[in-house]
């Protein structure tokens, strides 16, 4: 199966699983997947990339993840990134802390 393909399915499982893949890039080597995580104005989009001959659903479910766990670190300690920052201030801790649960 070519990343492409491989990429197409693993966005169609993200979307079964609640996930909001936007996009989606190819390479030989990797699979590149935006997330759109909030989509009201300013919305908020986050991209990651993995290993196209590695490339799961699951794997991405599990680097979305770690990057959640960072940030809700990141915002426990007071050092949210200024991109977190901005949707905090926009839309609310209520509505970031939802994006931020673990799927």
């Amino acid at each position: 199966m070519s990343p492409h393909e491989r990429g197409e399915q693993i966005c169609q499982a993200l979307k079964l699983g609640g996930q909001k893949p936007v996009w989606m890039e190819c390479t030989d080597d990797q699979i590149a997947i935006g997330f759109e995580l909030i989509s009201e104005h300013p919305t908020w989009t986050k991209a990651t990339h993995a290993d196209a001959i590695f490339a799961t659903p699951l794997v991405f479910n599990a680097i979305m993840n770690e990057w959640r766990d960072k940030v809700r670190r990141d915002i426990a300690i007071g050092t949210p990134s200024e991109v977190v920052a901005h949707m905090i201030r926009s839309h609310g801790m209520d509505k970031v802390q939802k994006v931020l649960e673990a799927v």
